[in-house]
């Protein structure tokens, strides 16, 4: 027996669908606001140096810093350079922040030969997982 179609008013139906398609072919509102919580996430990780806490600065480099007349003060941000360098990235599908710093991959991952810590400062925590989840349930309830 042939499958039989029942043709009906679905005109409510395809105006959501229709909503949905546009406000997912371009999620450059969403990814606007991503970015928004990813700068806050990593002002928040200078301001609290680290989260979780950065590895401490070694005696030494507290010395040459209180020399400086720059300690006490904070981890990462002797000048405020790279803090202040963070800038977001925004396109229709996708969101980031990021510096243009060429020793920020340092801070953030390392350095074994020179004996630096990784201090990561471009990371998230679940408060901001979080809040990327809540951001993004709201944008697709049409």
């Amino acid at each position: 027996m042939p499958a039989e179609f029942i043709d009906i008013e679905a005109k409510s139906a395809l105006n959501m669908l229709n909503k949905a398609y546009e406000k997912m072919s371009d999620t450059t509102p969403l990814m606007r606001g991503i970015a928004g919580i990813l700068m806050h996430a990593v002002e928040e990780n200078f301001a609290e140096q680290g989260r979780p806490a950065w590895v401490d600065l070694k005696e030494k480099t507290k010395e040459v810093r209180r020399k400086q007349n720059k300690w006490p003060g904070k981890i990462l941000q002797v000048s405020g350079q790279l803090a202040s360098s963070i800038q977001p990235h925004v396109s229709k599908d996708e969101a980031a922040v990021g510096t243009n710093k060429i020793y920020a991959a340092t801070h953030q991952f390392g350095d074994p030969g020179r004996n630096i810590p990784a201090r990561p400062f471009l990371t998230l925590g679940e408060d901001d997982l979080k809040e990327i989840e809540n951001l993004a349930a709201d944008y697709i309830d049409l």
